[in-house]
């Protein structure tokens, strides 16, 4: 629900919930594995690319900014198993 306070937000802006939401994109293989320090409170390009892609897997505007519909696609309950796999030997035990 903290990714409610992020509706709207695109890049160049920053908010304290960025980091959550960039360790949430990167546990499901939209973001590449940075160590939890890279994780800064600035909405980069990176994370908009990562956005988008997240926006394209679920069929949605794909804009890069956190409109309502990407935010309440956020916050649906999930199972942990990425969407991305990007490690071969992971992927012929998905």
């Amino acid at each position: 629900a903290e990714f409610l306070q992020l509706s709207g937000y695109g890049k160049g802006q920053s908010h304290k919930v960025l980091p959550s939401l960039k360790r949430y994109l990167q546990h499901f293989g939209y973001l590449d594995t940075v160590d939890d320090t890279g994780f800064s409170l600035v909405f980069d390009e990176d994370l908009e690319a990562a956005v988008q892609k997240y926006q394209v897997f679920f069929s949605l505007n794909a804009t890069g900014i956190l409109d309502t519909a990407t935010v309440h696609q956020l916050i649906k309950p999930r199972c942990g198993v990425p969407d991305i796999i990007k490690d071969p030997a992971r992927a012929k035990f998905h």
